[in-house]
């Protein structure tokens, strides 16, 4: 099971996403509950970026986004 950029900005820049968000949360746990149950492999893909962005794609660095930095609060897992 692979669960990719379950990350915080996403839901806070985003109200419709951020309504979702509890029951987001309860059915990922859920399912990462019965997986490991089931001794199926969890991987947790985050991507993020160096803060002078030398590491990000060319779209990033020509509009100096600073979304999922590393450290950064947005960047982190999104927990219930």
């Amino acid at each position: 099971m692979i669960i990719i950029d379950m990350l915080n900005d996403f839901f806070e820049k985003d109200s419709r996403l951020n309504k979702l968000k509890k029951t987001l949360c309860k059915n990922s746990n859920d399912l990462i509950r019965f997986a490991r149950k089931k001794k199926i492999p969890v991987i947790f893909i985050r991507q993020e970026f160096k803060p002078d962005l030398s590491d990000a794609f060319l779209f990033m660095k020509q509009k100096k986004s600073r979304l999922r930095l590393k450290a950064q609060k947005d960047a982190k897992f999104l927990k219930n």
